[in-house]
């Protein structure tokens, strides 16, 4: 027979030995990269699909290229150059444009409208802008947002003579238009978009284009520098359509989601959810259906891989750490208790009351009523 002594270190024994929850600070599926070039890839994005959460997030990463270079599957012709808490951006590099030589004649094409479409867990952030560099130039939108059509457009204006180079506006909704640069918004949600480039210069009265190169394409607000723009070389818009701005070409925003529901309807399906542990769910949108996982307060990590939201340690970070110097720091899961030392009182917080010390005679005070108890204690025993 085992005596109750006993008891007490073999249950120990046992607990420590029986399997516990592995938490991981990795952003990626066990034994998959987390990197392409500099690029980071959190899980649910990952080189394979065996590493991805499904072909919506599978991503190439080109090894021969100096450095490697990343894209998604599903979104052809187009480096992945970050992966946001919400968002993606990536390297389209798709316009549609037009030159003229200084008579004004030989017009070359590159198409009188360009076309964007995006499917599977993406849609087109409202931060991007349909942007128009050139001179006389109307530019009209059309595309589809949650199902429902839409359209937009804006038009370029210039100076009545000369080549000044071209000033773009800041890319608010208020204020689209600049010169010899205009931008117009799409709505969040926008799957497919069709961009058209209208020539107007002989509706002016002009005989010839103030520049001789106009396009317009898609990408970020706030994204264009008008000092890499060269409107008078049509030799670069002959090209590669990636290399119109030599080093430098705008970058597009898409907002991707989890699944075809959302979290009400997802949280119902235990084996399709992936919000793991210590994460809430978020509607992607009220139009648009979807979700994200976010770890909760106190906890960070990946909150799509099992056990990736891990608890913060407030109290060895000194930015996160709310505890006053002289109190006593006590991390707890998903949170942190301030305590004041012996001697002192107050909340323990530095932007609270923080610790303060006990005036002397309330010392002896308290001392000589803690000694008090403790006798009485002794006594009643």
């Amino acid at each position: 027979m085992v005596s109750q002594v006993s008891l007490l270190p073999l249950a120990i024994i046992l607990v420590l030995l029986s399997p516990q929850p592995t938490l991981s600070n990795s952003i990626s599926r066990p034994g998959c990269p987390d990197r392409c070039g500099n690029l980071s890839i959190p899980f649910p994005f990952g080189v394979g699909s065996d590493c991805s959460l499904d072909p919506s997030f599978n991503i190439i990463c080109d090894n021969l290229s100096n450095p490697p270079k990343a894209q998604l599957i599903i979104v052809e012709n187009a480096e992945l150059i970050e992966i946001k808490e919400f968002q993606v951006r990536i390297v389209l590099g798709n316009l549609v444009w037009s030159c003229y030589t200084r008579a004004g004649i030989d017009r070359l094409d590159g198409g009188f409208y360009v076309s964007y479409q995006m499917s599977g867990q993406y849609t087109f952030s409202d931060g991007n802008r349909v942007i128009a560099i050139g001179c006389d130039d109307a530019v009209a939108v059309t595309g589809k947002d949650s199902g429902r059509n839409f359209a937009g457009g804006c038009t370029t204006f210039c100076p009545s003579s000369g080549d000044s180079a071209p000033i773009c506006p800041d890319g608010s909704d208020a204020n689209d238009l600049g010169s010899g640069c205009c931008q117009t918004p799409i709505p969040r949600g926008t799957t497919n978009l069709v961009v058209n480039l209208s020539d107007l210069h002989q509706n002016w009265g002009r005989d010839r284009k103030l520049f001789n190169c106009s396009y317009a394409f898609l990408g970020e607000k706030g994204i264009i520098d008008p000092r890499l723009i060269q409107l008078n070389n049509s030799t670069t818009l002959r090209g590669d359509s990636k290399n119109w701005f030599g080093n430098y070409t705008p970058s597009v925003a898409l907002d991707w989601r989890i699944g075809a529901e959302n979290c009400s309807r997802a949280q119902q399906g235990r084996s399709t959810y992936v919000c793991s542990d210590n994460s809430e769910c978020l509607d992607f949108d009220s139009n648009v259906v979807g979700y994200h996982c976010r770890c909760i307060q106190g906890y960070q990590g990946n909150p799509y891989l099992p056990n990736g939201c891990l608890d913060i340690d407030e109290c060895s970070n000194q930015t996160l750490n709310p505890c006053a110097s002289n109190s006593i720091c006590n991390n707890i899961p998903g949170s942190v208790k301030c305590t004041c030392p012996k001697g002192y009182y107050g909340d323990g917080k530095s932007n609270g009351k923080g610790c303060i010390r006990v005036p002397p005679s309330q010392m002896i005070i308290k001392l000589l009523v803690d000694e008090k108890a403790s006798n009485e204690t002794k006594y009643s025993l």
